[in-house]
């Protein structure tokens, strides 16, 4: 009797790890287009930029893109997750390890401060898209 019970308790327990895989696998199918939409817009302008020759340009364009297009960007995208998908908080993290990954390999760390403003920017968008969708299926009951 005790072998069964501690077979079955076994099976339960790699069970339990094989949805929590199963959990994580549907949350990175949710991200995937917005985490693509993010990349493009977080990397590819930036390297355009710098391609530049001008130093003036570059320094307009790239406070250009960290101060508009690249939180404009955030809060759309979460926008729109918030109203596919509700508020989650991995989003919000999305935003931010993507931002930080470009802090790393363009920016530099002085830009650092622009992670509470992209952050602020995508629970904003994450929200208000909520709230779209909740009147959204309100709207249907």
């Amino acid at each position: 009797m005790e072998v069964f019970i501690t077979i079955f308790c076994g099976f339960t327990c790699f069970f339990k790890g094989v949805s929590r895989m199963e959990k994580f696998v549907k949350i990175l199918k949710k991200l995937f287009p917005f985490t693509i939409i993010l990349i493009l817009v977080y990397f590819i302008p930036p390297i355009f930029v710098l391609l530049q020759q001008d130093d003036e340009t570059i320094g307009r364009m790239l406070t250009a893109d960290l101060m508009i297009l690249n939180p404009g960007m955030s809060f759309f995208t979460a926008l729109m997750f918030g109203v596919r998908h509700g508020f989650h908080w991995y989003f919000v993290l999305l935003v931010l390890l993507l931002f930080f990954l470009c802090i790393l390999l363009i920016y530099g760390f002085s830009f650092a401060g622009f992670l509470l403003i992209y952050g602020g920017a995508a629970m904003l968008g994450l929200y208000l898209g909520k709230s779209l969708k909740d009147g959204r299926d309100e709207m249907y009951l």
